[in-house]
């Protein structure tokens, strides 16, 4: 890290390297931006998943206390 003392020095004595690193900066700025909306729209893809799959656990939770066939349940009744 450059202090404030080291950065207005090298200001004075290579502007053209601070405008290099200026435009370092933006570009790594940018690209941060870019993966920071793709990683966004992962979550959204990741939240939508764990909702369908709550839905369907919560839905087996709920099946698993019913018989799973009428014709199993009548064929064991003695005839």
């Amino acid at each position: 890290m450059v202090d404030k003392k080291q950065f207005i020095t090298l200001c004075q004595t290579d502007p053209e390297e601070v405008y290099k690193l200026f435009c370092v900066m933006g570009e790594t700025i940018t690209t941060l931006k870019a993966q920071v909306v793709l990683l966004n729209e992962q979550v959204e893809t990741l939240q939508e998943a764990v909702k369908i799959l709550k839905s369907r656990l919560d839905q087996n939770s709920r099946n698993s206390n019913k018989p799973p066939f009428r014709r199993i349940h009548q064929a064991k009744k003695p005839a």
